[in-house]
């Protein structure tokens, strides 16, 4: 007696716990588990069916007056929007089906007190191939991976850009690769194509890189400045690495006269022109930048030497009958300027740098007086005069030292 009171009891509450999980049974029908009457869902349809290869989206209609939740097994289904309140439209999605079988799936809508089960089937592929597995991954040394295709069908294949030796041996595919030198990530892909229809898989190939590293000789580069005189000169020098590089340079005297990109090892040239006399010492730096770490070359340049301008003589005594005269200049300065202040001589040039020629022609003196002018070579470092006198053509001098350009008898 007291054990059939036992089962009774046990019996009655199991009675009493609502049943909520959601099964895979493919009926095509709603399992809708009566809660309490005041909250309702339903969703239409009541089942979906895709082709292997069908993309177009399905719609699904959830009339409710609660919050919801929708659930799946698989990965290859997928709906719009998990959860929500009260009535919507979701979409309703697969991936292709690569494989030669059927499959299904079932949208679990539940809320607290109902659970809607709506079947989703999946045809198989009429023609298939399945690579296994669908990616390939290669440490930086290399090695041999293998690739196994299910296929029901002739199929060809080829590695798009030849970063290693791809061989077939049956159904299977071994892809070998050498070590990768670089620091940089090596990509690639193989197609396999089914022979005489428009359908394909890819496998993607990915090598990692060696550990990235940038150095220069000779080594005091790393942490010293290149020094050069104020003339400048050229200077080589030694990247190593394992990376792509580009080099620029921030100043307009300093000039890489190499590649200034490359990969891996590389010999870099410079040329510095000459610092300008009477410049201050100047730096620059050259940049050798990489997808992963950058350094800097320092350059430091004496300054230009001390500057100079000079003539000789600084007096001429010029012919009273006019004519011309040349003066030379002995400077170490790129430009000087050259000024004449009288209106009765010429300068042919006005300007010049380092050693030079001042060309100048000047008019008869007509005048009873002598008369002087002034040439003045400016410069960034100092003006230099030169006197110029030109005696009268009238004057008939003396006894001792007459002035033979003159005219009138005494």
């Amino acid at each position: 007696m007291k054990r059939r009171r036992l089962i009774i009891i046990a019996t009655t509450f199991l009675l009493s716990i609502p049943l909520v999980n959601c099964y895979n049974d493919l009926d095509g029908e709603h399992q809708i588990i009566e809660g309490k009457a005041e909250f309702t869902i339903e969703a239409f349809p009541t089942k979906f069916e895709f082709s292997s290869e069908e993309t177009a989206k399905k719609t699904i209609t959830i009339l409710s007056n609660t919050k919801w939740k929708i659930t799946r097994t698989y990965g290859w289904c997928q709906v719009s929007e998990y959860s929500g309140y009260g009535d919507k439209t979701l979409t309703v999605s697969c991936d292709n089906n690569k494989t030669n079988y059927d499959r299904t799936d079932t949208l679990c809508i539940k809320t607290d007190f109902q659970t809607i089960k709506i079947p989703v089937f999946q045809s198989s592929s009429d023609i298939y191939i399945v690579p296994v597995p669908s990616t390939l991954n290669y440490p930086a040394e290399g090695g041999s991976r293998t690739v196994y295709v299910q296929s029901n069908i002739e199929w060809i294949f080829k590695l798009l850009h030849d970063i290693g030796d791809l061989k077939r041996d049956g159904n299977n595919l071994t892809l070998s690769l050498l070590q990768n030198n670089t620091a940089d990530i090596i990509y690639d892909t193989i197609v396999i194509e089914a022979t005489g229809y428009k359908k394909k898989e890819i496998i993607p190939v990915r090598q990692e890189g060696l550990e990235p590293f940038l150095s220069f000789i000779p080594d005091s580069l790393n942490n010293k400045s290149i020094r050069f005189t104020n003339d400048g000169g050229n200077f080589n020098f030694t990247i190593q690495s394992n990376l792509k590089w580009t080099l620029s340079c921030n100043s307009d005297w300093c000039h890489i006269t190499s590649d200034n990109a490359g990969n891996g090892n590389g010999t870099i040239s410079l040329q510095i022109d000459p610092n300008p006399v009477e410049s201050k010492s100047r730096n620059s730096t050259i940049t050798v930048k990489t997808s992963y770490v950058n350094k800097d070359i320092h350059i430091r340049q004496d300054a230009g030497e001390k500057g100079y301008i000079r003539t000789t003589p600084d007096e001429i005594t010029l012919d009273p009958l006019g004519g011309n005269v040349s003066i030379k200049v002995e400077s170490n300065l790129n430009d000087w300027s050259v000024v004449c202040k009288s209106n009765w001589c010429t300068l042919q040039n006005i300007s010049g740098k380092y050693d030079g020629t001042i060309n100048l022609v000047y008019e008869e003196n007509n005048l009873d007086t002598p008369r002087d002018a002034v040439i003045i070579i400016k410069s960034i470092i100092s003006d230099v005069t030169i006197k110029l006198l030109q005696d009268t053509k009238a004057t008939p001098g003396s006894d001792d030292n007459p002035n033979p350009y003159y005219s009138n008898k005494r």
